[in-house]
């Protein structure tokens, strides 16, 4: 036993991107009362109420949010003036998403989800023109969904009965996959085009709370791309909080372990396992929380035996086995006692070696304890073989033998200090022989032989001497 075995830890992933790391900061552990105010409301929302959570969770302050509230309710009552002479579900729904690239949306652009930065800049991406459209649509009366794919948002209209998708990130987008005439000033040159129905697969149809999501989640993205995830842990909070399902505690608690994990890339362990083990008290326990707290553990224990502070090791075992999984704190007990007891071997003798082993005997696995026993009498079995004492070697390594019956390496060790003794005995009778006394010679092995009457050697040996 050299060096003590290191304790083993689940591999974590996360996502992290750790390029450049901007100062630490707290994460926000309270949802924003505005929106735990609609967190018990009733889906739809009233159309201003469903405007104002997609302005707050794109970010908009107090300040803004009145002015901005106010610019959708004006233009929602200017396209009802334009929607007006319009009857068909069908021309309205076009209609609306022509008014909302006329009177607001100009350039995509990916990463921009803020339905705030839209109205403010015209820049938009599908999550945020679906937003903006799907409040339009209601405002005007027409029954609008949100559909959600993996890696896309648009909204769907209903039309007789059918519902029609809407790709809200072209003007042109109403019913894509169509082949529709587009605007010409020369009637006698026609102009068609088809907006691609891309990114559709695996879609599912969504409701209010999860559309507005989709902006938090967006937001959450682009903050732990940039390091920032402190802030993506508020963010992800109140997305919870306005969506209240499972899945989302599950997105919120991944957000947690980032955080947490990049806590742990500044060498900051001990904070990193207090965030987890505080969120976990706060919104409930995580299944990778506990994975997350063995990786921790399993660090500071290392380090713990580099220094060979065994004391302070399980110590510090006991102040974090609330973290772990029942079973995952046993492994580690063990594991720990086992390399304490191997440490305290090499520095021991054999008495005081297998007093502490049976102090620690209820922490050790059958293997470990095993393992130590073994090592403590070959360890004491060498000592006194420094003196070519074979035979007490020998006996030394049967006393072991009598608490591990069928040890192997034991019986390796056995094997080979009789065999050690054997040649001793060789040598001695050879040596009698050689000077012409063969009685001498018949003595020494015969006396050998009472000791390892098994040993091939001498047996020969003294056939040779004959009688």
């Amino acid at each position: 036993m050299n060096r003590p075995s290191p304790l083993a830890a689940v591999c974590l992933p996360v996502f992290l991107f750790l390029a450049s790391l901007p100062a630490v900061s707290q994460p926000r552990l309270a949802a924003d009362p505005r929106i735990e105010a609609f967190s018990s409301a009733q889906e739809p929302f009233a159309v201003a109420d469903f405007a104002r959570l997609a302005l707050i969770a794109s970010g908009t302050g107090d300040e803004a949010l009145s002015g901005l509230s106010a610019r959708l309710e004006y233009l929602s009552g200017e396209l009802a003036s334009r929607l007006a002479p319009l009857s068909d579900d069908r021309a309205r729904g076009d209609a609306v998403l022509l008014f909302l690239y006329e009177r607001v949306l100009s350039r995509y652009s990916e990463f921009q989800t803020r339905v705030d930065l839209a109205l403010e800049t015209g820049e938009y991406n599908c999550v945020s023109s679906a937003a903006l459209y799907y409040y339009f649509a209601r405002a005007s009366g027409l029954q609008v969904g949100a559909v959600e794919t993996p890696v896309h948002a648009f909204c769907a209209v209903t039309v007789g009965g059918t519902r029609v998708d809407v790709e809200t990130t072209n003007p042109f987008g109403f019913e894509p996959g169509v082949k529709r005439e587009l605007p010409s000033e020369d009637e006698r040159r026609k102009r068609y085009a088809v907006v691609p129905q891309t990114n559709y697969l695996n879609r599912t149809n969504v409701g209010e709370r999860r559309l507005i999501a989709l902006i938090y989640n967006n937001r959450v993205t682009l903050l732990e791309k940039e390091g920032r995830y402190a802030e993506a842990v508020g963010l992800a909070l109140d997305a919870w909080r306005l969506q209240g399902t499972e899945a989302a505690r599950g997105y919120l608690a991944e957000r947690c372990l980032n955080y947490a994990a990049s806590l742990e890339a500044r060498g900051e362990g001990e904070g990193a396992l207090d965030f987890i083990r505080g969120v976990s008290a706060l919104w409930g326990p995580y299944p990778r929380y506990r994975e997350f707290a063995a990786l921790g553990v399993s660090k500071a224990l290392n380090a713990f035996m580099d220094s060979s502070d065994y004391a302070g090791a399980f110590g510090y075992l006991v102040s974090r086995e609330g973290d772990l999984e029942e079973e995952t704190a046993l492994r580690m007990r063990r594991l720990l006692s086992s390399n304490y007891l191997g440490d305290f071997a090499q520095r021991r003798g054999l008495e005081e070696t297998l007093e502490e082993v049976a102090r620690y005997r209820e922490s050790l696995s059958e293997a470990d304890y095993g393992k130590v026993v073994s090592f403590a009498y070959l360890r004491e079995s060498e000592r006194i073989a420094q003196n070519g004492d074979w035979l007490a070697a020998s006996r030394v390594i049967e006393k072991g033998l009598e608490i591990l019956p069928g040890r192997s390496n034991l019986l390796q060790a056995r094997s080979g200090y009789r065999q050690n003794y054997a040649v001793t005995v060789h040598n001695r009778a050879a040596s009698a022989f050689n000077s012409g006394d063969v009685a001498g010679a018949r003595a020494i092995l015969e006396e050998g032989l009472r000791a390892v009457p098994e040993n091939p050697t001498l047996k020969a040996d003294l056939r040779r001497l004959g009688n």
